[in-house]
């Protein structure tokens, strides 16, 4: 059987190959979709509950809104994992946390209640901009999302909904002044919304790591938080007041997030900062003085929304360029996997090719060949006979022998082209002396040969030689107009050297391989890349150089 999970909170699809392995997927997965929403609605409560619960400790004075609340952020970060087709369930799954938390802190209830539905019109405002500016495919993947989403769904949302929250807060009485209900709770929404949920989003979208290396970067993360939480704690006690310079040390901390893990430890840092921060300036004891003020709180959550968006920036833009490294790296090693594979079916190619080809030479030698020297002894007897004199045909006779004869040349020479018997029965110096006699008979160009002690070689590797060679021997005859051409093989270091050189007039090995006859060039290529050697062409106008190198493993020693 096979699972499928999609979502954080989604259903698992079961596939079974027979009846009852059928029935026991589909009850797995009837209790999956029952109990799946009930456990994402458990989670959301909770989590609403504790985020009120922080929140209430960060309260203003002066003023019922909290400088972080968390709740909001919580709701918004839901609506964004989750389909529109859950949002109600959830958001009604927050309520009775709302209540709670106020009861527990002596809020009025009906502020409470109402206080709630703008929160949830929060949440689902942003959540709608952004899904509906993204129609539908919003997702913490790149920079793009991320700064769309601080832009419209942290900051817009809010600033929309906080008109309705302030006056709430006036019109029930739990606070007095309307702009200071409504910019602390723009700021505080604002600043939360652009460090927690990007943290949220990212955390729970995050890919399962289940291999060993998982587990040192878990320690990792969590020594950073904690490290950055006793830091905090330091720097900005009442003991390193007038020592700005150490305010800066968490900041070390967060580029560590940055670099090493994204937006989701990121966000958490900041969090970790923030709070610690925000809680020296509500509750006195550290450097912002023993009686917090309206200037002092503005002024730190406006420090706070400065170093967190470049800081969000940064981790994402480092994620990013972390995938564009992985997708690039698979990529290569796709590409290499493929080249290996044309390689190994271009050697396999070459090889059928001279398979081929020696059948097609000894279909040659050993049939046509003696069927024509068989037709050609025919007609010289024939010839010799008194009725072919007396009837004066004997010179037809001697055309008709001649014309075998040269057909028995084509064939023998083709034959030889294809494969050379000599290479397999003399060995490879021979077989090049021929091949060089033949060229220099047919082109007129003197070709010599000089080889030191090369032998003994296996047939794949001579037959990649020769055949190099040929083709170069070739390519110098149809294109070159040389006068001297100069075949070497030696030895050097457990390898085969060859090297071919002529007088002529040189060639443009790159436009020769993109013109139709650089086949040639991509042939010897692939031949000596075959058997694990290396090519190597120079050419002038004074002549070429082709120098091969192929190693022999029979010599290493």
């Amino acid at each position: 059987m096979s699972n499928t999970t999609v979502g954080w909170d989604g259903w698992i699809d079961a596939s079974t190959t027979d009846v009852s392995s059928a029935a026991r997927g589909a009850r797995r997965l009837w209790r999956r979709r029952e109990t799946r929403p009930v456990v994402a609605a458990i989670v959301v409560s909770l989590a609403y509950y504790v985020g009120a619960t922080v929140g209430f400790l960060f309260q203003a004075p002066g003023v019922p809104q909290s400088v972080l609340w968390l709740p909001n952020s919580i709701l918004l970060a839901t609506l964004l994992l989750n389909p529109v087709g859950r949002w109600l369930a959830l958001l009604a799954a927050a309520f009775p946390a709302q209540m709670l938390v106020g009861w527990q802190h002596h809020a009025p209830l009906l502020t409470m209640s109402l206080l709630f539905l703008s929160n949830c019109a929060d949440a689902a405002l942003g959540a709608t901009l952004v899904r509906w500016m993204t129609r539908g495919q919003w997702s913490l993947r790149n920079l793009n999302d991320l700064i769309l989403f601080l832009v419209v769904g942290a900051v817009l949302a809010p600033l929309i909904v906080s008109f309705i929250d302030a006056g709430i807060t006036v019109a029930t009485g739990w606070s007095s002044s309307y702009w200071l209900a409504f910019t602390t709770r723009v700021r505080a929404n604002a600043l939360t919304n652009a460090i927690v949920v990007p943290a949220i989003v990212a955390s729970l979208s995050a890919e399962v790591d289940a291999s060993p290396r998982v587990i040192p970067r878990v320690l990792e993360a969590a020594l950073l938080l904690v490290g950055l939480f006793l830091v905090s704690m330091f720097v900005f006690s009442a003991r390193m007041k007038g020592q700005d310079a150490y305010h800066y040390i968490p900041i070390a901390f967060l580029l560590w997030a940055a670099v090493r893990f994204g937006p989701g430890v990121e966000g958490w840092g900041l969090l970790v900062l923030a709070a610690t921060m925000s809680w020296y300036a509500l509750h006195g004891g550290g450097v912002f003085g023993d009686t917090p003020t309206n200037a002092v709180i503005t002024s730190l959550q406006l420090f706070l929304v400065v170093v967190s968006v470049p800081l969000l920036c940064l981790s994402m833009v480092v994620k990013e360029r972390a995938e564009t490294l992985r997708e690039l790296t698979a990529s290569r090693n796709a590409v290499r996997v493929s080249i290996d594979t044309v390689r190994d079916l271009a050697g396999r190619l070459i090889a059928a090719q001279d398979e081929e080809r020696s059948r097609v030479a000894r279909e040659l030698h050993d049939g046509v060949s003696q069927h024509v020297a068989e037709l050609a002894i025919t007609l010289s007897a024939m010839r010799r006979t008194p009725a072919v004199r007396d009837a004066g045909l004997d010179k037809e006779f001697l055309r008709l022998y001649d014309q075998t004869s040269g057909l028995f040349e084509s064939v023998r020479t083709l034959s030889h082209q294809l494969h050379p018997s000599v290479l397999r029965h003399a060995g490879l110096v021979p077989a090049l002396r021929h091949l060089c006699d033949a060229f220099a008979d047919q082109q007129g160009v003197l070709c010599a040969v000089t080889a030191g002690d090369v032998e003994p070689l296996s047939d794949e590797l001579a037959l990649a030689a020769y055949r190099v060679i040929q083709e170069a021997l070739r390519n110098v005859g149809r294109h070159a107009r040389a006068q001297h051409v100069s075949v070497a093989l030696g030895r050097v270091d457990g390898a085969l050297t060859v090297t071919v050189t002529d007088d002529g007039v040189g060639f443009d090995p790159v436009s020769a391989r993109q013109r139709s006859h650089g086949l040639g060039l991509v042939s010897m290529e692939e031949r000596v890349r075959s058997v694990r050697g290396a090519l190597h062409i120079r050419s002038a106008p004074t002549g070429s150089v082709i120098a091969v190198t192929i190693p022999v493993k029979s010599w290493a020693t």
